[in-house]
């Protein structure tokens, strides 16, 4: 599968061809992003087709949709006899990482995160889904200038939840919900290069959580990673809640968050398929057997950087963290 296979498909057109193609999705971003170029010709063409900026679009590759959202960006140039449009974009979730959160009176009462994040994406036509969305927040409070993303990731930590989207316009408020493909990349066999990151620097052996409750009283909660040596404590402030169980939950998503940036590995891939028909993407499971990188095992597929050009062709650049630190 090539570029050519790449579809940018508004309300009404498609519109193929492109020459450079980036796509970029994650589990720890609320917005994925692509950057689309054509130059010459298929400039030209699109010219007479122009494709405004904030229109709004769909990105295929074959039939797999990977962005749901809009043209951000369209950036014509030229040059030697060359001229060069490049459009960029992102997922519609990415107009809860711009926006300001606004409810009445800044606070929220009795609400689940599920239905304070339906009412925050109502405006946006954004679907959430939040299966697990746990106890409801008595108050679920707004900062002035703080972003919806902002307030509800600062809230979903509180329930130990990530916040991610994966190309379909919907936001997920979730552990990834991992699917085996039953594939192995191997070293020497079908990785092209691969590099490794084992970091203790950010661990720590207990992750205190404090909130306030009252005027006088403070709740706490320790979660403890024993694979780390004693006296090394980090105390993190419970951003919203005055909830014993969210501070536990704050303090576990800490201590999970860490865990996860403290082995990882990403691997350059030729293509972007693992099967046919079958696009890298994240929130799927991948054995991995990479000796000189000291990583062997199954781990889950958290980003992915898909692009193609006349130099350097069509390569998967794969990021893995650890399986069971989002389990």
């Amino acid at each position: 599968m090539s570029q050519s296979q790449v579809r940018l498909q508004t309300s009404g057109a498609i519109y193929q061809g492109w020459e450079n193609v980036t796509i970029r999705q994650s589990l720890e971003q609320a917005a994925n992003t692509f950057e689309l170029t054509v130059s010459d010709e298929r400039a030209t063409d699109l010219n007479n087709q122009p494709i405004a900026k904030g229109a709004r679009c769909r990105i295929l590759i074959g039939d797999t949709p990977v962005i749901n959202g809009f043209v951000g960006r369209r950036k014509p140039s030229f040059g030697n006899n060359t001229h060069k449009i490049t459009l960029s974009g992102r997922d519609i979730t990415g107009d809860l990482v711009d926006a300001s959160a606004i409810v009445p009176n800044q606070e929220l009462h009795n609400v689940t995160l599920k239905e304070a994040a339906d009412i925050l994406c109502a405006p946006f036509n954004i679907p959430v889904n939040c299966p697990q969305p746990g106890a409801k927040f008595d108050k679920f409070a707004v900062n002035d200038g703080e972003t919806i993303f902002q307030c509800l990731e600062s809230h979903a930590k509180q329930r130990g939840l990530l916040i991610y989207t994966l190309g379909d316009g919907t936001l997920q408020i979730n552990r990834p919900s991992p699917i085996d493909i039953g594939i192995t990349l191997e070293e020497g066999v079908n990785i092209l290069s691969g590099t490794a990151d084992h970091n203790d620097d950010d661990l720590y052996h207990q992750y205190i959580s404090k909130s306030q409750a009252g005027s006088s009283h403070r709740n706490q909660a320790t979660a403890t990673d024993p694979d780390i040596r004693a006296g090394r404590v980090l105390i993190v402030r419970a951003e919203k809640s005055n909830e014993a169980s969210s501070n536990q939950n704050r303090a576990e998503y800490e201590m999970k968050l860490r865990q996860a940036k403290a082995t990882r590995a990403s691997l350059v891939v030729q293509g972007w398929e693992y099967a046919e028909g079958k696009i890298w993407q994240p929130n799927l499971l991948v054995n991995l057997k990479c000796p000189s990188l000291e990583i062997e095992g199954q781990f889950l597929l958290a980003d992915t950087t898909l692009s193609s050009d006349d130099q350097v062709g069509t390569l998967g650049k794969l990021g893995f963290v650890l399986l069971d630190v989002y389990a």
